[in-house]
């Protein structure tokens, strides 16, 4: 019966990570997420971009607790770096994004826990409350044109839900 040597792993630490071939381990926390990185548009020319329809974004890869893995779709996150008018503005900002998610995500933040706000009212709203509720919040966001059509389908769709909604048993539904 012959012994088997097993393998030696080479271990390399950069800047604070542990290399093991090629997979970087950060601690135990951060092997559930990835480095988060500021994903930049392009022109056709290669240079960055802030044409409209060009979104910028800070995107990291967390892993699913209920499957084991890093889902393959990333978590981004916008937080309005898309009104700013210029590369370097963009640039600055997602830098500042990077920063603070790199510290919530080593402090054990979790895209999929559920979130506890200090200012939350127990208070029980109806499905259409919410609707009514999600609306006044982007109202402000949006330009006129984009404010009514959105306001026209969801008064559609409360119609529709306050016609139907007691076959489906859903419009007093408390969140």
């Amino acid at each position: 019966m012959t012994k088997k040597k097993a393998k030696k792993t080479k271990v390399v630490h950069v800047n604070g990570h542990v290399k093991k071939s090629n997979v970087v381990f950060v601690n135990a926390m951060a092997k559930k997420y990835s480095i988060p990185k500021l994903y930049i548009p392009k022109d056709k020319n290669g240079k960055p971009t802030v044409e409209k329809g060009k979104y910028w974004y800070v995107y990291y890869y967390f892993e699913n607790p209920y499957t084991g893995k890093k889902d393959p779709q990333p978590i981004k996150h916008k937080n309005d770096i898309n009104k700013l008018k210029t590369v370097k503005e963009r640039k600055a900002y997602g830098k500042e994004m990077i920063v603070a998610l790199l510290n919530v995500l080593k402090k054990g933040y979790s895209p999929f826990e559920e979130i506890h706000f200090n200012n939350y009212q127990d208070n029980a709203y109806t499905v259409v409350d919410a609707l009514n509720y999600a609306f006044a919040e982007k109202l402000p966001d949006w330009k006129e044109k984009t404010a009514d059509d959105f306001k026209m389908r969801n008064d559609h769709f409360i119609d529709w839900l306050k016609k139907k909604g007691s076959m489906l048993n859903i419009v007093g539904i408390q969140i």
